[in-house]
């Protein structure tokens, strides 16, 4: 072969190396530029699953807080309920007091009664014959005149 081949070859050889060393420069800074790519994206999407896990505790401080206050109010109808049911009970009880009272004074009055019959008085919320209730009249008292 003689020597221009050579020097086409040779020319040839360092055109492709050349090539080679460029592709490597430019892969490399493009490897930086996509490694720094990645890293903000990833920095991105730890951004994100920050605010994710800031909302989620915030719905789950939310939902705790509704649950105790639910619970609260639940504490509080059980404390009503079981005043009223107390309050019933009283209510029933006194009820049965009044019940026992009026039949004591009815026997009562049906002993006195059979006592002596003829003395028979009217209850005190009964009129009497002036149709009145029972209330006592006054007079002007002598503090009255007083003061006229």
């Amino acid at each position: 072969m003689d020597s221009s081949v050579w020097i086409v070859l040779a020319i040839i050889a360092a055109v492709v190396i050349v090539a080679l060393v460029i592709w490597l420069l430019v892969r490399r800074r493009g490897a930086a530029a996509r490694e720094e790519q990645r890293r903000a994206e990833a920095r991105e999407h730890r951004r994100e699953a920050e605010l994710k896990t800031a909302d989620a505790e915030r719905l789950d401080a939310d939902a705790r807080l509704k649950a105790a206050q639910a619970a609260r109010k639940d504490a509080i109808a059980d404390v009503t309920k079981a005043e009223a049911r107390r309050e019933a009970v009283i209510a029933a009880d006194t009820r049965d007091e009044a019940k026992t009272l009026a039949e004591e004074a009815a026997e009562t009055r049906a002993r006195a009664d059979r006592l002596d019959p003829g003395d028979r008085q009217r209850p005190a919320t009964d009129p009497d014959e002036t149709g009145t209730s029972g209330a006592r009249t006054t007079s002007p008292s002598s503090d009255d005149a007083v003061e006229r």
